[in-house]
């Protein structure tokens, strides 16, 4: 970080004093900028809420707004306040304290984005109908078009004649439990020259999971390759033999480069 001075240079910095510094001097500095630029110009509000499975259902507020700087849209975080009882007047309460208490003003409010129940955008008794009467201007993007593009991609993906994502799951799971196997498997990366980086696992709720795994799949092909078709248990039925089957057809791999610039392009 300091190649200019041999004094810096002996600078050491383990989890705790890292930790403080990035919570205590760094993140309120880059908080008051994102504050002041949200004071003084137009910006989009972005809102969900956490699932109940924890004690406290926290709601998340991001805001979209351009900054300067760079000369492109970003997207920040801004607060995320316990709200336990999810109504439309509770949300919209905890939505309007982060505004007020940080002197931003309803008028910057450009746009609105959440999901689509009817806590959150009903005509009636909701955040957005309440958002509405303190901003008549704001423009509601939804999240609509995003499930669409997710369900288009969905139906196309299963008139592909190979299962790719489910390839992508059982390879995740197949060493997911296994020090044996991960072990043996370092072997077949270091003899092919594959750099040694985690396997990822692909949650199909997670509409960003499957760019990930597909390049991290492909940076790991010619190990994985190797590595099921001198398994054991490569010529008795089962997911073993599946996965050594589809490493060796060259249509599955072209198959993965073209949801790679799929996703590249999109």
């Amino acid at each position: 970080m300091f190649p200019d001075s041999e004094i810096a240079d002996k600078f050491a910095c383990k989890r705790t004093k890292c930790t403080q510094i990035l919570k205590q001097a760094i993140a309120p500095d880059l908080y008051d900028t994102l504050i002041k630029r949200c004071q003084s110009q137009p910006f989009t509000l972005l809102c969900d809420e956490s699932n109940d499975r924890g004690a406290d259902k926290c709601f998340a507020v991001l805001v979209r707004i351009f900054e300067e700087e760079s000369r492109s849209v970003k997207t920040r975080f801004i607060d995320m306040p316990v709200v336990n009882v999810g109504t439309g007047a509770n949300l919209y309460a905890a939505l309007d304290k982060i505004l007020r208490t940080r002197d931003i003003p309803w008028a910057n409010v450009l746009a609105y984005s959440s999901d689509n129940c009817s806590t959150m955008k009903g005509k009636k008794n909701s955040v957005l109908s309440r958002v509405k009467e303190a901003q008549p201007h704001v423009m509601d993007i939804g999240c609509i078009i995003c499930h669409l593009a997710n369900l288009c991609c969905q139906a196309g993906v299963k008139t592909i004649p190979y299962p790719i994502d489910e390839m992508l799951v059982d390879i995740y799971y197949h060493f997911h439990n296994s020090s044996n196997r991960k072990e043996l498997y370092t072997e077949f990366m270091e003899f092919t020259e594959v750099e040694p980086l985690k396997i990822l696992k692909h949650a199909s709720t997670r509409w960003l999971s499957l760019q990930k795994t597909v390049t991290r799949t492909l940076h790991h092909w010619p190990a994985l390759s190797s590595y099921f078709s001198s398994h054991k248990l490569v010529e008795t039925e089962g997911k073993v033999k599946k996965l050594a089957e589809m490493f060796k057809n060259p249509e599955v791999k072209m198959l993965m480069l073209q949801k790679l610039d799929f996703f590249m392009t999109t």
